[in-house]
């Protein structure tokens, strides 16, 4: 069985095609934080920060694309997982017991979320929140979470 965790191909402009249909797209998520507090020219600053900070850390999308080859999509919108919520299990996936790398492994919101659109995830957004929500099958979700080091790791 091939490495699932070095055979996934994004580049940076995958990423910038996803930025283009998704413009608020960023590290954050959708938007910025305080984007009702700061001025309109900060928030502009904000999301090309953060998206830039995901194209110079295109290995985060890239391990999530990892995993999300291992998930289902279902016919519906799952909405009791939210991008928020999977960004942390993946992380905690690779920093369990036997953690990738040795290092601690971050994933941001926005990045997750690219990683779903590439792989073809449907996508919602969840109203005045910076997540999303994707046809991501819960029944995937724990048999990785069970399987983790089989699957990826093959120990």
């Amino acid at each position: 069985m091939p490495n699932v965790l070095t055979s996934i191909h994004i580049e940076a402009g995958d990423i910038k095609k996803v930025f283009k249909e998704y413009p608020t797209l960023n590290s954050f998520g959708f938007g910025v934080f305080d984007s009702g507090v700061i001025s309109k020219v900060e928030v502009a600053k904000q999301i090309v920060t953060g998206q830039s900070y995901i194209v110079e850390n295109l290995q985060e999308v890239r391990l999530v694309a990892s995993i999300l080859l291992s998930i289902n999509k279902r016919q519906s919108i799952n909405t009791k997982l939210s991008s928020y919520r999977l960004k942390h299990w993946v992380e905690r996936l690779f920093n369990g017991p036997t953690s990738y790398a040795g290092y601690p492994v971050y994933i941001s919101n926005g990045s997750f979320i690219v990683a779903a659109i590439l792989m073809g995830f449907n996508i919602k957004r969840e109203h005045g929140s910076p997540s999303a929500w994707f046809n991501v099958s819960s029944k995937s979700i724990d048999n990785v979470t069970q399987n983790f080091n089989q699957m990826f790791f093959q120990i």
